[in-house]
């Protein structure tokens, strides 16, 4: 059944989502460079008040800007390594798919199959329509 999964991602025939929070969450506890680069976010906010007492408010602003463009970079880089992680390992997937935290969507129909829906039914009958 994962391996169904798999290959229609590859076709793009589904699409697999992850929650963002839970993905960086995943990220964070599971690897070093997650929580070394989770953990510089919060270094980096201090560091722009330590700029608006020093150097004025349009400094401020400018690393705040800069924060949030490095968040939101960082979100992205989270989710896609556990992403990756997930394709690769299938208890993993089922771990973080009955918690919620990873949603599937078939392209064609705009159809989300949530949990507790039984993702393999369906992805069986997906595959049998698109490869007879």
């Amino acid at each position: 059944m994962f391996k169904e999964l798999l290959q229609l991602n590859k076709d793009k025939i589904i699409q697999i989502g992850i929650h963002k929070q839970k993905g960086n969450n995943l990220w964070h506890n599971n690897a070093k460079l997650g929580k070394f680069l989770n953990l510089l976010t919060i270094i980096l906010v201090i560091m722009a008040f330590v700029v608006l007492f020093y150097f004025g408010i349009f400094w401020f602003a400018v690393s705040i800007v800069g924060v949030a463009l490095y968040s939101v970079v960082i979100t992205k880089i989270a989710t896609m390594t556990v992403k990756v992680k997930i394709l690769q390992d299938e208890y993993l997937f089922n771990s973080l798919y009955s918690t919620g935290a990873i949603n599937i969507k078939v392209i064609k129909t705009d159809q989300i199959i949530k949990y507790p829906d039984m993702w393999a039914n369906e992805i069986i009958k997906l595959y049998q329509e698109n490869y007879k």
